[in-house]
């Protein structure tokens, strides 16, 4: 498997997934503003860092001319999914 494909590949599942869980997650709420909030900081902890780590390698590969076809999501544009996540009104 070249770079670009295994680049493109793991770029695609990530995009999908987070955008599955989003879509998912959207139907769930946590009434409890706290409980939410610390949800939220619990799940940035634990994904922004690894996101971060994963778009450092991938994006060094320089796998394609057009990385904004893959790299469909930020940083930020990924924590503020989380941001979205367990609160009906988002």
């Amino acid at each position: 498997m070249t770079d670009f494909d295994l680049s493109t590949s793991i770029f695609q599942g990530f995009n999908k997934e987070l955008e599955d869980i989003l879509r998912i997650q959207k139907g769930y709420a946590i009434p409890d503003p706290e409980l939410r909030e610390h949800m939220k900081k619990d799940n940035k902890d634990f994904i922004l860092p690894a996101y971060r780590m994963f778009l450092d390698k991938y994006k060094r590969l320089n796998f394609t001319k057009n990385p904004e076809k893959y790299v469909k999501y930020s940083i930020q544009d990924v924590a503020d999914v989380v941001d979205k996540l367990f609160d009906m009104s988002a």
